[in-house]
């Protein structure tokens, strides 16, 4: 079985076509902005479109693309004459010279129910707050126009502004300037037990800026086996359209990965989709890295010799690609990996660090393959060349100088003569790269800034060094990289529905990227059996 086209639709149950199939009865526009705009018919009947009564622009009117757009071009529809004046309010607003300036404030409701959305979730807190009697006081005195809005009513916002946000992550995938590496990992839930699939993908944007969004957590479906996984994950690239941008994929230690990492090289092999051909397809296990982290704090705590244990283990296997990653930065380069190698192996390390160099220089040439392919025009040479600018000027004159009959009369022979003694030479990037000194060890540089710095010379092997510093050595986040706990959903989550889940969990995280600190909330949410959860319209993926 191979990968699903890019361009042929994928007929099955994503898990996002449900929010718009889900509707049980057809709901009548109620909506007010109807009152300002006239549904015209198509052809197609899908394709229903809504005219400003106003200004007579045509907008999309499908039942999936809501009413949020009509209303916002409403409230700026520049001929619209007689606007609502009671939606205004007379508001002071203090100046830089300290004086009082007075303003009108249009209370919008769209925007104040987003920002209800964004505190619920990345404050972790039950749907039930919109209920309180303190939650609603608090609204009301900061605006009398605000109206109440149930716990259901605030989960359906939650679900449209996470398919609304959805489509801006999956704009930015689509813009990211080089490959996307990805982490899978699998969550447990303590009140219904379900298994989850966390996959979360990693980028470099184009401010040379490191980019971490979560693009998945769904409910798995026994069996929990490595070809159910292979399944959810294929499927999750082909709908967030980046299954032809995929550089590496990180695993945990878990059993069914060899059989998951085998299929997924078929699979990336078939639709070749992955840099190399599949060659280069790793996967890091998380067991060494905790292993290893427990002994050092076990040595520096406890005092406890455990150097040959950890010795042992990292002499069970090395990561290639963590190996090149480091030599790519310009504080180790291959003379610090070098030594790291000769420390752990001894009189085997020259075996380790020329397999190393051998792939390194592969993925180069493959980077330089793509570089060209995508454009040759703009594409620059891959080479730096040796000669000393000076040397260039003259040699340039002297050409110049036989065109046009000059002074220097050299026979054929002697100028065949210096083109074969000629020492000057081109390099490839990595060369000139590689015999360069290094920076400081204990610098405090930013290997990307370098990198984007360096991008005007090294333009191709800065593609290359952008992919590969976005790969994360662990499944483990940063901020959890000294929690030896399970990764388990909080009580407060678990009772949700699996579709409210990969809703909350991918909104609360695309918010934080975006600024929003998250808190630990102490309430929990009640079973939403009960709530009409059902009767939600959202675009499909």
């Amino acid at each position: 079985m191979t990968m699903a086209s890019s361009n042929t639709p994928i007929p099955v149950d994503d898990g996002f076509n449900e929010y718009e199939s889900a509707v049980k009865r057809q709901k009548s526009t109620t909506s007010k902005v109807w009152d300002e705009m006239t549904k015209l018919e198509c052809g197609n009947k899908n394709e229903l479109k809504a005219q400003c009564n106003h200004c007579k622009i045509i907008f999309s009117a499908k039942s999936s693309s809501g009413t949020s757009h009509l209303r916002r071009h409403l409230n700026s529809c520049l001929k619209k004459v007689n606007k609502d004046i009671t939606q205004y309010t007379i508001v002071t607003q203090p100046s830089p010279e300290g004086v009082p300036s007075i303003k009108n404030y249009k209370f919008d409701v769209d925007e104040c129910r987003q920002t209800i959305s964004t505190f619920l979730v990345c404050g972790k807190h039950s749907f039930r707050t919109v209920e309180e009697l303190r939650f609603r006081y608090m609204m009301r005195i900061a605006s009398p126009n605000f109206k109440n809005i149930s716990r259901q009513t605030a989960t359906r916002d939650v679900l449209k502004y996470y398919a609304k946000e959805r489509d801006h992550v999956k704009e930015e995938l689509a813009k990211a300037p080089g490959l996307i590496c990805l982490t899978s990992d699998n969550w447990n839930s303590e009140h219904s037990n379900d298994e989850y699939i966390c996959i979360i993908a990693h980028w470099v944007d184009k401010d040379w800026k490191l980019q971490k969004r979560i693009i998945r957590f769904r409910a798995l479906f026994p069996p929990y086996d490595g070809l159910n996984i292979v399944d959810e994950l294929v499927l999750c690239l082909s709908q967030w359209g980046i299954d032809k941008k995929i550089f590496s994929i990180t695993l945990d230690n878990a059993s069914y990965n060899d059989v998951m990492v085998s299929c997924l090289k078929n699979r990336f092999r078939a639709n070749r989709a992955i840099l190399c051909d599949g060659a280069f397809f790793k996967y890091i296990k998380k067991s060494g890295i905790r292993r290893k982290r427990f002994y050092d704090v076990a040595d520096k705590s406890f005092h406890l010799n455990v150097t040959k244990k950890l010795r042992q283990d990292v002499c069970a296997e090395y990561s290639l690609i963590l190996s090149c990653a480091a030599i790519l930065d310009p504080r180790y380069k291959l003379n610090y990996v070098q030594y790291c190698f000769n420390t752990i192996y001894g009189i085997h390390a020259s075996d380790f660090v020329e397999t190393i160099l051998i792939n390194l220089r592969l993925l180069f040439d493959e980077c330089i393959k793509k570089s060209n392919s995508m454009s040759s025009s703009l594409a620059g040479s891959s080479y730096v060349s040796d000669k000393n600018p000076v040397d260039s000027g003259l040699d340039e004159h002297n050409d110049n100088s036989a065109d046009f009959g000059g002074y220097f009369d050299e026979s054929d022979d002697y100028k065949r003569y210096l083109n074969e003694s000629s020492t000057r030479s081109e390099k490839s990037q990595l060369d000139i790269y590689l015999k360069e000194p290094e920076l400081e060890l204990n610098s405090q540089i930013d290997a990307l800034d370098y990198w984007s710095k360096s991008s005007v010379r090294y333009n191709e092997l800065s593609l290359l060094a952008r992919d590969l510093l976005a790969i994360p050595i662990s499944t483990v986040a940063s901020e959890s990289a000294f929690s030896m706990g399970k990764k388990v959903i909080t009580p407060l989550r678990s009772s949700l529905k699996p579709k409210t889940v990969l809703a909350v969990v991918c909104f609360d995280d695309w918010m934080r990227a975006k600024g929003f600190s998250a808190e630990i909330g102490c309430k929990r949410d009640d079973d939403d059996a009960d709530d009409d959860e059902d009767d939600v319209s959202l675009v499909a993926f």
